[in-house]
């Protein structure tokens, strides 16, 4: 269900915020390539723990394709940008934990790209044709392809199926809350955009009247012989 909300609330408010705030576009995109360039480096990360060959070189490839997503948000977000975008980077924490094995990495691969999958499918349709647009719709196959990865290296595991859905479940609780939070700062940070907004348009309007009127009253006074 949250998942359905937060797809609706995309399609319906991103054509508004970016059309009449541009530079958040651009922020948008910027950030689609960090969080693309941060997965690869935890594929990557991963691959030094697995044996299998066939397995590693598939990590491999995820990787170059987060890497390729990367490159392709960072040229966009530079497209669209007026200025240079610069945003906090945030402490890396490690998707692979030693303790807890593959198991909860390919979890954790699992839900965070059918989430990625479902906000590219998202933004593709709210955006619709155009450059943007059509970066969305080509990436989130390739992502589409390393959740199914996933899925079928936990398949392979011959793990207890409920044990599995217990730790997705889990997982999927811990990025919904990650969600919210940042849902919460974009509401907070929009809310305030407006109210700067309006309070400059309010003041911009009171300082013209009053320039107005003193430039009117300046008029209104007779010149004495001293002022000619």
């Amino acid at each position: 269900m949250s998942i359905m909300w937060r797809r609706l609330a995309i399609r319906l408010f991103l054509p508004f915020t970016w059309r009449f705030f541009i530079r958040r576009r651009g922020e948008t995109l910027h950030r689609f390539s960090v969080t693309e360039a941060d997965s690869a480096w935890h594929f990557l990360n991963a691959l030094s723990y697995v044996d299998q060959p066939a397995i590693r070189a598939r990590l491999f490839n995820n990787a170059l394709e987060e890497v390729h997503h990367a490159a392709l948000f960072a040229q966009a977000a530079k497209d669209v940008s007026q200025t240079p975008i610069h945003l906090p980077i945030q402490e890396r924490g490690r998707i692979y934990d030693p303790q807890k094995g593959l198991q909860h990495f390919f979890a954790f691969v699992y839900v965070g790209e059918k989430d990625v999958y479902d906000q590219f499918s998202a933004y593709a349709s709210a955006i619709g044709t155009g450059a943007v647009g059509n970066i969305f719709s080509r990436l989130k196959e390739d992502e589409d392809g390393h959740m199914r990865f996933a899925e079928q290296r936990l398949a392979t595991m011959n793990l207890n199926r409920s044990t599995v859905l217990r730790q997705v479940q889990s997982i999927r609780r811990k990025r919904l809350l990650e969600t919210w939070m940042r849902g919460l700062r974009w509401i907070s940070d929009l809310a305030i955009t407006l109210f700067l907004s309006v309070l400059y348009l309010i003041l911009g309007a009171m300082g013209i009247a009053s320039y107005s009127r003193a430039q009117a009253a300046a008029r209104s006074v007779p010149l004495t012989w001293s002022d000619r």
